[in-house]
């Protein structure tokens, strides 16, 4: 029979893993020491061993869950927008909300407890939150380039991430005023997650996907694209084309021999013969003043007399037969 002595006098649940971990260790390892297997039985009294061993399962759940759960996030981001590049700017400013999460956590002098841990594993769904909104408004415009995607996409979905992350602080600054300590931190874990995730999705997205963010079909994933188009049945086929404004937008000026063929169009409209000498001057004066910039020559001025000559003279309408009254023959007894 052997036995190990220790301080008891302070409560293990108010230790942290770095006082509680290296008893456990210390316990572990002398039992299972060579020539003591099956002879030396550990046997906690108090609920010590109990509690390490509950709270390494949870430490280890935060390790393998919290990379578990953005991995995920990234892969679902990637399927649902099917665009690649998307996915990925979205899935580092998870990572970048998370990162500056643990930043404050360390920074605040926060140890790792039962209810940290549970917590820590929240963390990812509540940063992904404000950052998929923006993200796929950004996919589903039908633009072309970055800049009035992006545009677009905050102009639709900037309001609601501002105006539903100062609801979810709000609501969180209510849980300061509890008495139990539960509901005390997790408020505080509420707040400094959706405080980062605003910062992060209103101001690094954006900026990420101004900078090196898809335009057009950049990025797209052609099958995924085609499997969308077949279960939704959109008429491009499931893959993202140019919009008339966005063809405007970024096409060049016009070129002369396009600007020729509108003047010759223009110049093949025939005139209207029933109409005023008065008034058709003035629509052949406006019709060759279009017609001297056609094609390369020069302008060239007429005068008025050549102008007046070319007029079409007025058809006459045919004159009216009239046919005459009949006669009337007056009879009298």
């Amino acid at each position: 029979m052997a036995w190990f002595s220790g301080n008891l006098t302070e409560g293990y649940r108010e230790q942290n893993m770095n006082i509680i971990g290296p008893e456990y260790e210390e316990w572990q390892a002398a039992a299972s020491k060579p020539g003591t297997a099956g002879a030396l039985t550990v046997i906690g009294l108090t609920g010590r061993l109990e509690w390490v061993a509950t709270m390494k399962a949870l430490v280890n759940g935060v390790v393998s869950g919290v990379p578990v759960s953005v991995g995920s996030s990234g892969l679902i981001l990637c399927f649902f927008t099917a665009n690649w590049r998307i996915a990925v700017i979205a899935t580092v400013t998870i990572i970048g909300v998370i990162s500056s999460f643990m930043f404050t956590f360390v920074l605040a002098g926060w140890v790792l407890g039962m209810y940290e841990c549970m917590f820590l594993q929240l963390t990812a769904g509540m940063a992904v939150d404000y950052v998929v909104h923006l993200a796929h408004a950004y996919n589903e415009c039908p633009a072309w380039d970055r800049e009035s995607r992006m545009r677009a996409s905050l102009t639709e979905m900037g309001v609601s991430v501002l105006s539903g992350g100062i609801s979810t602080l709000g609501a969180s600054v209510c849980l300061f005023l509890c008495n139990y300590n539960v509901f005390y931190l997790y408020g505080s874990f509420i707040f400094t997650v959706i405080g980062w995730a605003i910062v992060w999705a209103l101001f690094f997205f954006p900026c990420a996907m101004l900078a090196v963010g898809p335009q057009g079909t950049e990025g797209d994933i052609p099958i995924i694209r085609r499997l969308f188009a077949y279960l939704g049945g959109r008429k491009s086929g499931g893959m993202r084309v140019p919009s008339a404004a966005a063809n405007a937008n970024l096409s060049s000026p016009p070129s002369p021999l396009a600007i020729s063929a509108v003047n010759a169009d223009v110049l093949a409209m025939p005139l209207h013969a029933e109409i005023a000498p008065d008034e058709g001057k003035g629509v052949v004066e406006m019709t060759s003043h279009i017609g001297q910039t056609s094609g390369n020559d020069a302008p060239q001025s007429t005068s008025s007399s050549e102008r007046e000559q070319e007029i079409p003279p007025p058809q006459a309408m045919p004159p009216q037969r009239q046919e005459s009254p009949t006669p009337v023959v007056e009879v009298s007894n």
